[in-house]
């Protein structure tokens, strides 16, 4: 029995080194003088330097070009502004609907199923279309289309969880709460969300992270007013090289909220995942 549980924990620890290679691997790249870049094969022993980070933020000699000293800093106040608005309004929307959909005397999930199909989409098969009714707008190069854009493709994910969890929740409560006199409206703000916080949550920090590292409509929608932070890094690939320190900076810059807010949320994120499944 200690053998196969020796085996097993050396299986796990060689899947973890599989799994954090990358990010380790960009990490150091992005400490990297462009002499120790330029390194073949490529030095695993070499002085860390924080360059590339500063030149990130505060603008610089970036290789092939100079970035101006404010990109990095609009472009993480369009994410952040995206990211949060949509987020917000994902969530109010879907909690709305999924209250409704649960308390339905049939109770059924051929509704929600209708709904989740449309998260199954390809993105890319509606992005011109998309352009085209933006430009017609007026919304091209504004962090309204994306916020709109966001809102549509993660709604049905969030339906699809919150649901999930409020179908656990009794009807009874409901009743309980209508003999007391409280109405439709102050039932779903005062007692279903707050039991439903795990699920919240949990559909929150989806969406939010969807919205944050979406690219493909960013590029699309964006230009340089609403330009979001993935396609910022997109600005060192050139048509010279590719500027592989400040690249790497700015990934680990963006990669680097989502990982501390899973980390502070991991307990409402595991219990939103697990609980509230329908038997």
């Amino acid at each position: 029995m200690k053998l196969a549980k020796y085996l097993f924990f050396i299986y796990l620890l060689a899947w973890l080194s599989f799994a954090i290679f990358p990010l380790l691997w960009t990490v150091m790249t992005s400490v990297k003088s462009p002499s120790d870049l330029a390194t073949l094969p490529p030095s695993f022993i070499f002085k860390p330097s924080l360059k590339n980070y500063f030149t990130v933020l505060f603008g610089g000699k970036g290789g092939f070009y100079t970035i101006e000293q404010e990109g990095f800093w609009r472009c993480l106040l369009n994410s952040s502004s995206v990211a949060l608005i949509t987020t917000g309004l994902t969530l109010l929307l879907a909690s709305m609907s999924s209250y409704y959909l649960t308390r339905k005397q049939d109770r059924s999930y051929k509704l929600l199923l209708w709904i989740l199909s449309f998260r199954m989409m390809p993105p890319i098969a509606v992005v011109i279309p998309f352009f085209i009714m933006m430009s017609l707008v007026g919304l091209v190069d504004s962090i309204f289309s994306l916020i709109l854009m966001y809102t549509v493709f993660n709604l049905p994910l969030a339906v699809w969880l919150i649901s999930s969890y409020m179908y656990s929740i009794p009807i009874n409560y409901d009743e309980m709460a209508m003999v007391d006199g409280f109405t439709r409206w102050a039932i779903f703000w005062r007692i279903i969300l707050p039991i439903s916080r795990p699920a919240l949550i949990t559909a929150g920090l989806l969406v939010f992270m969807f919205s944050w590292n979406e690219f493909l409509f960013a590029l699309v929608l964006t230009g340089y007013q609403a330009k979001t932070l993935p396609v910022l890094a997109t600005g060192f690939i050139t048509e010279r090289g590719i500027i592989w320190g400040q690249l790497t900076a700015t990934a680990i810059l963006i990669t680097f909220p989502i990982f501390l807010l899973i980390l502070l949320m991991q307990k409402y994120f595991v219990r939103g995942i697990t609980l509230g499944l329908k038997e």
